[in-house]
């Protein structure tokens, strides 16, 4: 009897451990892990689930066509600003990262978020540390459970957006580390 219940604590144990091994590689726990990270206002730890330059690329690719590195040189009114927008693109990934880095520390400090505030609002450069998108205040994510989420798997690809807003969707891929990373964001016309 002694050695049933002992075999029978083991068999538990290891499921226990191997449904946490699962849990840890779906988008859902690298969503909750980056929430954490914002609330910890770790900004190192939030940059593991959100590649900005993943997401500049993938908007500069939406507003032109191509990416900063395959934008080509046509002819025409449109081939000088997709160059000029393909130089700004290393100044516009640093700006958004260090908005987004600022907004993450900013803490539950005011004073600091409305210093943060004014300082992205005087910045040219777009932000999404702390700006509204489409009808999201971005700041608003700290108040939003995992359950507010609904996350859709397609292979290698998950997408994730607040049931209250499916407008403004994350475009999430599973890194070769193991977690999932926002790669693009989708706003829908």
């Amino acid at each position: 009897m002694r050695y049933k219940s002992l075999a029978l604590t083991g068999i538990i144990v290891v499921l226990l451990v191997l449904g946490f091994l699962y849990v840890q590689g779906t988008p859902h726990y690298s969503l909750f892990q980056l929430k954490r990270a914002v609330n910890n206002h770790d900004a190192d730890e939030a940059l593991k689930y959100v590649n900005i330059d993943s997401i500049v690329d993938n908007l500069s690719r939406s507003f032109f066509g191509k990416g900063a590195g395959g934008i080509s040189l046509e002819e025409g009114k449109g081939s000088s600003l997709k160059m000029l927008v393909a130089d700004a693109l290393p100044g516009i990934k640093e700006s958004m990262r260090s908005s987004f880095r600022a907004s993450v520390s900013s803490g539950s400090d005011e004073k600091q978020r409305e210093k943060v505030a004014v300082q992205q609002h005087k910045n040219p450069a777009p932000s999404i540390g702390g700006i509204e998108i489409g009808g999201l205040d971005l700041r608003k994510l700290r108040e939003s459970s995992v359950m507010d989420l609904v996350i859709q798997m397609d292979g290698e690809t998950a997408f994730a957006y607040l049931k209250n807003n499916p407008g403004i969707k994350a475009k999430m891929v599973k890194t070769e580390t193991g977690y999932w990373q926002i790669v693009e964001i989708i706003l829908a016309p």
